[in-house]
């Protein structure tokens, strides 16, 4: 089913892994009247892809957007068959992902697992309990039980990292792992032959395929935003070689110059869950401008700009009480407002298209005011709660970093798909390292591709150096705040 339509404005796709920062990116383009988002793919990263899903649709419920299609993206990195969030996201996003203020408290084991709906591990493979009467403490065991990898690769991405590794540091702390592996590679719950083959049979998810749809549609008339693992990006060009040339990708993720901020202060999060993609997606050639920690360390928000958002919203609760106490002739109802809110949010004016193509300053789009929508009180005190959750983690993780707020990556990178001036970039061919060890750097690293001294025609990525950080951060608390 096609959901994109031929409505004018500046037509952006977002592949998110909806945590704190993706849904005040979120918020931060539903701000704009001029921008037609034709959908939303919830991908694994900060949540388990389902998770990532449901929080997207709450998001954008709450902005009132409800319209907007949100599709199932990849459930783990290419080189896994499993994954499980890290407790590194969960200490800044919260186990909902959006700090304990998401849809629906989280309680089973599959709500925190990501496989392919499509392969043979499905969440009952994944997250069975077959030790149901066994207790530690007030905890009960989970038994996963798996046969073994038979060509390759990793069975289970515990936050971007194997199993195996030190730094695999699941967010689940309410059940232990324990595998039941057979040597013939059948196995099952109650020990009796079964097939636990984990094997893909291949299928595209939707969001990856409503992605290829649209850049075959639109070409460069699109804009994707990608603000979690470069997983999608990767299976859509490889599914459709074609949609390259015509990809416009806006990035959160890497480091050129500054620190990780992974266990090994090298990588960057989204760029350690799935290197291997997030390396061919540099080569592929694709116009790719990256939005890492570079700039985004840069743009810290703090209780200032949320204290505005809850005052904001005081106001405005006070309106629409005067409004609500007024003759029913002269004022429209509660719910009539809010139908006129949603009503309001689905009109684009036609403006000029925004290019990311370039990184130099495009006066237009820096200086030409956008239309501007307004959110409900609760909508505010939502995001000013969440915001509020991140920035108090932040603070906890590193004091003298983080003094000032937390950093708003992936609004960040939505702000540059709007307006690329607010970026400054210079062209680099990059990759991304792949293992550890002697010859390969750390595995997760972004860096620059030597291939580019000796072939002039390498691939080369907008790197985002400075920001206009004053700028943005003003934008971006006046566009939420409405005021």
């Amino acid at each position: 089913m096609d959901f994109a339509d031929d409505r004018t404005g500046r037509r952006m796709i977002l592949d998110v892994d909806t945590g704190i920062d993706d849904a005040l990116a979120l918020a931060y383009l539903a701000s704009f009247t001029d921008i037609n988002l034709l959908g939303v793919i919830g991908t694994y990263g900060n949540v388990a892809v389902d998770t990532a899903v449901r929080n997207t649709e709450y998001v954008l419920e709450r902005l009132g957007l409800r319209h907007i299609p949100v599709m199932r993206g990849s459930a783990h990195p290419s080189w896994a068959r499993c994954f499980v969030p890290d407790a590194g996201c969960a200490q800044f996003h919260g186990i909902d992902g959006l700090g304990g203020f998401g849809p629906v408290p989280l309680g089973s084991t599959a709500d925190f697992l990501s496989t392919d709906s499509s392969s043979s591990v499905d969440r009952a493979d994944c997250a069975q309990s077959t030790d149901r009467g066994r207790i530690i403490g007030d905890r009960p065991i989970r038994t996963i039980r798996l046969s073994p990898m038979e060509n390759g690769g990793e069975l289970f991405s515990i936050g971007g990292y194997p199993l195996h590794d030190i730094h695999a540091n699941p967010s689940i702390d309410d059940f232990s792992f324990s595998f039941a592996f057979a040597a013939d590679g059948d196995v099952d719950t109650n020990g009796t032959a079964g097939n636990t083959d984990i094997d893909d049979d291949g299928d595209i998810p939707e969001g990856v395929r409503f992605l290829i749809d649209q850049i075959r549609r639109f070409g460069r008339d699109v804009t994707v935003v990608a603000t979690g693992p470069l997983t999608d990006i990767d299976m859509a060009i490889a599914e459709a070689p074609d949609i390259t040339r015509n990809l416009r990708l806006v990035m959160m993720g890497g480091s050129l110059t500054q620190e990780g901020n992974c266990w090994d202060l090298t990588a960057e999060t989204n760029m350690i869950q799935d290197p291997e993609a997030a390396d061919r997606v540099f080569h592929s050639g694709a116009d790719i401008t990256m939005v890492g920690l570079d700039v985004t360390h840069q743009c810290l928000l703090g209780g200032t700009a949320t204290r505005r958002w809850r005052d904001a919203a005081s106001l405005r609760g006070q309106s629409s009480e005067a409004h609500r106490r007024a003759p029913a002739a002269s004022s429209p109802s509660s719910a009539q407002s809010e139908t006129f809110a949603q009503s309001t949010s689905s009109k684009v004016s036609a403006q000029s298209k925004a290019s990311v193509t370039s990184p130099a300053p495009t006066p237009s789009a820096a200086s030409t005011p956008s239309p501007q929508r307004m959110f409900s009180p609760q909508t505010l005190r939502f995001l000013a709660d969440i915001a509020d959750f991140s920035i108090a983690a932040n603070l906890k993780a590193d004091a003298r970093l983080f003094s000032a707020g937390m950093p708003l990556h992936d609004p960040l990178a939505a702000a540059v798909a709007v307006d690329p001036t607010l970026v400054s970039c210079i062209d680099l061919p990059m990759k991304v390292e792949t293992q550890t060890g002697d010859f390969h750097g750390t595995r997760g690293r972004t860096i620059g591709d030597p291939e580019g001294l000796i072939n002039p025609g390498a691939p080369r990525v907008h790197v985002a150096l400075n920001v206009d950080a004053e700028r943005f951060l003003d934008e971006f608390s006046t566009r939420i705040a409405g005021n």
